[in-house]
């Protein structure tokens, strides 16, 4: 079962941690201070915040979080933030929302994350792939390098052929 780490003020976190529950592990933080610890202990797969924390901002959390290779969605009332985070294409919910947006943004969210968690999955074996294959590679041309010298140095050492006086 996937885990969201729901990270808002006690009654709301409450809230949706009811919604989320029959599909999802959801933990619970009242701010970015706490999120951070349950983010290094649980490991979750989603953050949902809320742009307004006390502390540390929804913002700067959803930042360290994306950093840390998570997906995060902001939650947040006011339409200025839900404007901006729309023209960096973050994922976001304005309040109040309807429990059908709720479900499909996670579901979504952790959707994508998974694809891109696939993506570079398969980019790392293709790179550990070729990297081994450039070694073998650089491992070839050194030894024929080495045949090279020996070759060159073994004439150099043999007297060439005397021309006639």
């Amino acid at each position: 079962m996937q885990h969201v780490l729901v990270v808002d003020e006690p009654s709301a976190g409450a809230e949706i941690k009811t919604l989320l529950t029959p599909r999802y592990r959801v933990s619970l933080a009242e701010d970015g201070e706490r999120a951070v610890e349950l983010l290094d202990r649980d490991g979750p797969d989603l953050v949902l915040l809320e742009a307004a924390l006390p502390g540390m901002s929804g913002i700067e959390l959803a930042a360290y979080v994306v950093q840390r290779g998570l997906p995060a969605v902001v939650i947040s009332p006011k339409p200025a933030i839900c404007a901006g985070l729309d023209r960096l294409g973050w994922p976001h919910l304005r309040k109040p929302f309807e429990v059908d947006a709720l479900l499909h943004t996670v579901q979504q969210t952790l959707a994508l994350a998974q694809q891109r968690q696939h993506v570079v999955r398969q980019s790392l074996r293709v790179f550990a792939r070729t990297s081994g294959e450039l070694r073998e590679a650089i491992l070839n041309l050194s030894e024929l390098r080495q045949r090279v010298q020996e070759t060159l140095a073994r004439s150099r050492r043999q007297p060439g052929p005397r021309e006639p006086h």
